[in-house]
């Protein structure tokens, strides 16, 4: 028996169904590396922003000088430590 032509082709079907699971994984990667993409600023944004306005608050309140720039730092880090934990985590995934 020649085994050489038993190689099936794949019905047009099979193809499309393929091609639409592809066409749907690519919109989720794209979807996913946007919404990544929106996130890291904000993050950088909003932790300094969060502790300028805390600490302009409490400086304010409590009659003192040193909260601000002590939350504005903290919220720097906080923001930069974020990032990067939120790129280890999406470079382990790939």
């Amino acid at each position: 028996m020649d085994y050489r032509f038993t190689y099936r082709r794949k019905k047009p079907e099979e193809h499309e169904e393929r091609n639409e699971q592809r066409d749907e994984s690519d919109r989720l990667k794209r979807a996913r590396a946007l919404g990544i993409g929106f996130s890291i600023p904000m993050m950088l944004i909003g932790g300094p922003l969060v502790g300028w306005l805390a600490g302009t608050w409490l400086d304010k309140h409590f009659n003192t000088g040193f909260w601000m720039i002590t939350l504005v730092i903290l919220g720097t880090v906080a923001g930069f430590k974020t990032m990067i934990d939120m790129l280890i985590r999406l470079g382990r995934e790939q």
